[in-house]
């Protein structure tokens, strides 16, 4: 879809790569491998991959989608002005630039305590 947020926000926008450790996005992934994004990507996006190399471990797959979304999401960025890499595991030193650099007010502390919930755990 980054070709339409392009076109609808173009370079007026503040883009942020929101990133989490690769490792632990995988192994997320492969939990849910036999439903939604995994599934389709290891067996429609990568045109069937799946049912022709049964020994490509799950890993493999997660990864490779990872690395393909991260490199989509660098590539259109690459023009943008006004951007920001976000590391989940780094929140607690980036969220005071981020906050400033986007204008945001309210409560921070609760901001900060945001990161310390986990959401959508499997």
């Amino acid at each position: 879809m980054l070709g339409r947020l392009d076109l609808h926000f173009g370079k007026d926008a503040f883009y942020v790569h929101l990133l989490r450790n690769p490792a632990l996005v995988a192994a997320s992934f492969v939990r849910r491998a036999d439903r939604g994004i995994m599934l389709a990507y290891r067996t429609e996006i990568l045109m069937r991959a799946a049912t022709r190399s049964c020994d490509i471990p799950l890993a493999d797959f997660a990864h490779d989608y990872i690395h393909t979304v991260n490199t989509n999401i660098k590539y259109f960025l690459q023009d943008k002005p006004a951007q920001m890499t976000f590391q989940l595991e780094e929140a607690e030193r980036l969220l005071p630039d981020f906050w400033e650099r986007i204008g945001a007010e309210g409560d921070f502390r609760a901001a900060c305590g945001e990161f310390q919930k986990r959401h959508n755990a499997s």
